[in-house]
């Protein structure tokens, strides 16, 4: 592995992203719903907990758990469990709190090693396959109807990524990203039905309920991409042209980027029309505005990119999206005839949207910018993520650790803000900010400063704006 393509990025939340363990967990046998909060319960602890409590005939708490464990009495079992004097959330794996409906009676949760969640190197690799595929694509700027039928979808995707001997999706390796923060979200259906014209509305069958990464949650991670990668890629004759995939050997990592922005732009300039054209379901607006606020964040960005990826990103994202020319195309399913596919959201939200920023001090490439003025085009390039206040102690304040503080004004060239900080022992928690020149930020937003100044009793005087 050549060092010279290898960086340390930061994976950002951007809407709710589930990768699946295949993993159910059960009401009453792995999770309790107590004062609008589901405590999923770690079993060994609980096993431990149980074997300690005494019951009826020289018994155990634990033999009468997997008694009413076996005759599969599941009400009378969670009602057994409630009357044991346990603090249930001192033997919890997670708690998880919830405003509005109860979530299903099955949970699917994240995958996990050693009990702690994470998105797989692997689900970033495919993701950034689909965009490979699509790149492929529109350099050979094949028709859109030519490739339909499966046997010769494959033969392109292989003329695209190509066997694994001579992939070069090979040489792409992207790690694991450890993510804590979890959610959960019960899950809408976005679907299409034929009265006179198509309308949308939701169905879902069975009340479906996931454990998501919670948005705004971070985690570092690496990606690397082997020298070979890179020569093979310049070899190698896309299926009946000589165009070659032209990577920039001194920073493939940021043209991916590069390739990535566009590509997701485009998807979503798709994703927005759809649910422009069909928008008789309720809270199409507030999707409406999701979208156009990611894609404005694929606009003229130099420092990250916007990824679809995982569960509920749908059959265009996963496919690749260069099938179709639009969204607004009805996908024939031979016995079922022409259908839409279904969107699926999680609290609304469309599925599957993650932000990869690149380190500080390495080169940026040009980023992507868009070419006329649609509706997007006039959005910030960025969009500042939405963090939360963060209050730390005062006694543990250190020059070099970030703080978390609220903007007041915004002016030049010293903005205010309040500092999120417990016990100061100085009245005023209000202090000028420098470092804001080329930031796009708002009154009332949150962000992440360090100490510039302090006076010898250690007051705060002044702090400096930390790009997130």
């Amino acid at each position: 592995m050549n060092p010279e393509h290898l960086l340390n990025c930061t994976l950002e939340i951007l809407t709710p992203v589930h990768v699946g363990s295949g993993e159910k967990w059960q009401q009453h046998v792995d999770f309790l719903i107590m004062d609008r909060e589901v405590i999923i319960i770690d079993q060994e602890k609980i096993y431990n907990e149980l074997l300690n409590i005494p019951a009826n005939d020289g018994r155990t708490a634990l033999d009468v758990y997997t008694y009413l464990l076996s005759k599969a009495n599941l009400f009378k079992l969670e009602a057994y469990l409630r009357d044991l004097d346990i603090e249930w959330k001192d033997k919890a794996l997670a708690v998880f709190h919830y405003q509005r409906e109860e979530p299903a009676q099955e949970i699917g949760s994240l995958i996990r090693t050693m009990s702690q969640p994470y998105i797989p190197g692997s689900s970033i690799k495919g993701a950034i396959a689909s965009v490979i595929i699509n790149t492929v694509k529109r350099k050979r700027n094949l028709d859109t109807g030519k490739y339909r039928n499966e046997r010769s979808d494959w033969k392109f995707i292989d003329d695209t990524v190509g066997r694994f001997e001579r992939a070069i999706s090979r040489y792409l390796r992207p790690s694991d990203v450890e993510i804590a923060d979890t959610e959960l979200h019960n899950i809408q259906l976005f679907n299409l039905y034929q009265n006179f014209d198509w309308e949308s509305d939701y169905k879902n069958p069975k009340l479906l309920t996931l454990e998501t990464f919670a948005v705004g949650a971070k985690g570092q991670f690496q990606i690397a991409i082997d020298v070979a990668w890179l020569e093979l890629a310049e070899k190698y004759k896309v299926y009946a042209k000589n165009e070659k995939l032209v990577i920039n050997r001194k920073q493939p990592i940021q043209e991916l980027f590069y390739l990535i922005n566009r590509y997701t732009y485009e998807h979503l300039q798709k994703e927005v029309a759809f649910f422009q054209n069909y928008n008789q379901a309720e809270d199409s607006e507030s999707i409406i505005a999701t979208l156009k606020d990611l894609q404005a964040q694929t606009i003229d960005n130099e420092d990250a990119c916007i990824l679809r990826m995982a569960y509920g990103s749908g059959f265009h994202a996963i496919t690749g999206d260069w099938m179709f020319g639009s969204h607004l195309t009805p996908i024939d399913q031979s016995h079922k005839g022409k259908r839409y596919k279904s969107r699926k959201l999680a609290n609304y939200l469309p599925m599957g949207f993650v932000k990869i920023t690149l380190p500080d001090g390495v080169p940026r490439l040009t980023p992507w910018k868009i070419l006329g003025t649609p509706d997007t085009a006039k959005r910030p390039a960025t969009i500042p993520a939405k963090l939360k206040p963060d209050y730390v102690n005062y006694e543990y304040i250190k020059k070099d650790k970030p703080i978390s503080a609220e903007v007041i004004k915004l002016s030049k060239p010293f903005s205010t803000v309040k500092l999120h900080i417990e016990n100061y022992p100085f009245e005023d928690l209000m202090v000028e900010m420098s470092g804001t020149k080329k930031a796009k930020l708002k009154e009332g937003q949150i962000v992440k400063v360090l100490i510039n100044s302090q006076t010898a009793d250690g007051q705060i005087k002044t702090v400096k704006y930390l790009k997130s």
